[in-house]
């Protein structure tokens, strides 16, 4: 399956760059001038290339868009004092909610297959507002889900950060989640604070990070990329603390670095896999800088 867009590819492997289709077209277009003499002049070679790769491979799908909406059993969730109540009884506040995201795909309604964004990365920041990521193109047609990992594979974890370009998701100067001399990224960070019975808060800090706690989540969806631009996701963080999945109690576990075997660390990954739902689709979605 070769969508319309080059950065997208089939989930068995099969890339298929610009330089390809590119050179795809010149060779169809240099066929139609030998077989059809100077009816295809050179002078016009440009645009009717153009509409050749629009014609062939559709390139006329603007970019993909993913907003994920932040809440706590329902309701919105703000950085703030503890407000919000657990399933273990608990207040939470929270200071800090960062995430970085890789890996996605959509599947096909019609070829039942997934579709991949290639080497893409995205980062989403509660408190910074950072509730928006996108991809160059979209691939057309209709799907039926929506696969994405949070955290970055072991190459990207073991690789130099300071290869990264500027502005770029993966840059620790845009994302903080890099562990500096130590190697790797933290892939989600929560913070906050949390009390219970009148008491005074207290701090808790959950890091999530190395390769057995990358997060894969999978949300069945309907998508049509011909008619919207930009598929709404709801995360729960309720859901992260225990709501309907394993209760995490606060007190008894006020932070986690992940380190190996951390059991903490692995149930708060489980939770996460669980805490996210599609919430609908819309044309546009826009994000202050």
């Amino acid at each position: 399956m070769l969508w319309c867009c080059p950065s997208w590819e089939e989930g068995n492997g099969n890339i298929h760059t610009n330089h390809d289709i590119e050179e795809h077209g010149k060779a169809l277009l240099e066929d139609l001038k030998i077989n059809h003499g100077k009816l295809l002049d050179y002078r016009y070679g440009l645009p009717f290339l153009s509409l050749l790769l629009v014609a062939c491979h559709g390139f006329c799908q603007g970019p993909l868009q993913l907003s994920v909406r932040h809440t706590f059993d329902g309701e919105p969730l703000v950085c703030g004092t503890p407000s919000f109540s657990t399933s273990s009884g608990e207040l939470i506040g929270v200071s800090r909610l960062d995430y970085l995201l890789s890996g996605l795909a959509l599947k096909s309604v019609e070829e039942g297959k997934w579709v991949e964004a290639g080497d893409w990365h995205g980062f989403i920041s509660l408190d910074k507002g950072r509730h928006l990521v996108s991809t160059e193109n979209s691939p057309r047609g209709v799907f039926s889900a929506i696969r994405f990992f949070i955290g970055v594979d072991a190459e990207r974890d073991a690789a130099d950060p300071n290869e990264v370009p500027a502005g770029h998701a993966l840059n620790p100067n845009v994302n903080g989640l890099h562990w500096g001399w130590q190697g790797g990224y933290v892939y989600l960070a929560l913070e906050g604070h949390h009390l219970q019975d009148g008491e005074e808060p207290r701090g808790f800090s959950y890091h999530l990070a190395r390769s057995p706690n990358r997060m894969a989540i999978e949300v069945p969806l309907v998508f049509d990329s011909r008619k919207h631009r930009t598929i709404e996701l709801e995360f729960d963080l309720a859901k992260v603390l225990g709501r309907g999945t394993d209760i995490i109690v606060v007190r008894d576990d006020e932070s986690t670095h992940s380190r190996e075997g951390d059991e903490l660390a692995q149930r708060l990954a489980a939770n996460v896999e669980q805490a996210f739902s599609f919430a609908g689709t819309s044309s546009d979605r826009y994000q202050e800088l």
